[in-house]
């Protein structure tokens, strides 16, 4: 603003009412002046982020967590990205919170960032803001779209909108909206940046199947032997036809071990991108009485595809091997 020509006289009228006025303002009530600041703020204090932080802390640890007390008792109303997505009415948190807690139950390790607020504006007893928000975790291997997807993190970025209302000297959530922005999911089985992790515990635990499965093989045991088969799982022998199911494994198994001995050796082991089916093979060894009572030995290799159970056992689902030695000649007529 231009000044120059105001005059000395008029400067002096009104230093002189400023100061008659600046007395006033010891007068004024401080929590009037605190009430004045907090409506000129551009952004949620402490208080009002507080019901905030709590409710996301809560849906980190919704499984073993008591839902805090964030919520208005009447009039609420929450849009979601989770059927039915509008919770309204006197059930409203309650029907909220069984919604919730079934949305994030196959989650793990939940994490979330809150960024800078805006859009903030207040009236009276209620505030509106944006509050920008970044949700991470894990999610576990299953079946999307038909297709089959190995366990993963993800780390979700989203607007969250909130409007508070204060009673009693408390911020409490009237109403909330959370809209997803972008999404990013990064598989931590063999297809992702965790493989080197997770895919090898995974083939560790195959090895572990297979050892075990050859100690019970060794010692002859028939029940243990055949409890490595999945309830579908398949012996695929050579000569013969394939064996199915428990029993009939078992009556195949039993006819291996009329052999004086078997042992196997493993070279190789994979897991699928699934996480739900790996493979291991390598070589065999076993000798046995021939036709003439004499000990006779054979050598070959093997393939073995396993299957993991919802319990996390991995159990044989096809098993199948061949000799590397030629296959005996029947003698000549002549």
């Amino acid at each position: 603003m231009y000044t120059g020509a105001v005059s000395v006289e008029s400067r002096m009228r009104i230093v002189h009412r400023l100061g008659m006025l600046l007395p006033l303002f010891a007068f004024l009530p401080a929590s009037l002046l605190a009430t004045q600041a907090s409506q000129e703020s551009d952004s949620p204090d402490k208080a009002m982020m507080a019901p905030v932080t709590a409710l996301a802390s809560y849906m980190a640890h919704s499984d073993s967590a008591v839902m805090p007390p964030v919520f208005v008792d009447n009039g609420l109303v929450i849009v979601e990205n989770f059927a039915p997505y509008i919770f309204v009415g006197k059930d409203a948190a309650a029907r909220w919170d069984a919604g919730i807690r079934q949305h994030l139950a196959r989650l793990k390790d939940l994490q979330f960032d809150f960024g800078v607020a805006h859009d903030f504006d207040r009236t009276g007893n209620r505030v509106y803001f944006v509050l920008p928000t970044t949700w991470r975790g894990i999610y576990p291997a299953g079946v999307e779209s038909g297709r089959p997807h190995p366990e993963g993190r993800f780390e979700e970025h989203g607007a969250w909108s909130f409007v508070l209302d204060r009673s009693s000297g408390q911020w409490r959530i009237i109403s909330y909206t959370w809209g997803v922005t972008d999404e990013t999911d990064s598989p931590t089985g063999p297809a992702g940046d965790g493989a080197a992790t997770n895919g090898e515990n995974e083939e560790d635990a195959i090895l572990a199947a297979d050892a075990a499965w050859l100690k019970v093989y060794e010692a002859k045991d028939l029940d243990k032997s055949a409890a490595f088969f999945d309830e579908q799982g398949s012996m695929l022998v050579p000569n013969g036809p394939i064996a199915t199911g428990k029993d009939a494994i078992a009556k195949m198994i039993a006819s291996d071990f009329a052999n004086d001995h078997i042992t196997w050796q493993a070279n190789k082991v994979g897991v699928a991108h699934s996480a739900d089916l790996g493979y291991t093979s390598g070589t065999y060894e076993n000798t046995f009485k021939d036709a003439s009572g004499n000990t006779a030995s054979d050598k070959g290799k093997y393939l073995t595809v396993w299957k993991k159970e919802a319990n996390g056992a991995w159990k044989v689902l096809y098993d199948m091997f061949n000799s590397d030695l030629p296959p005996a000649r029947a003698p000549l007529n002549k």
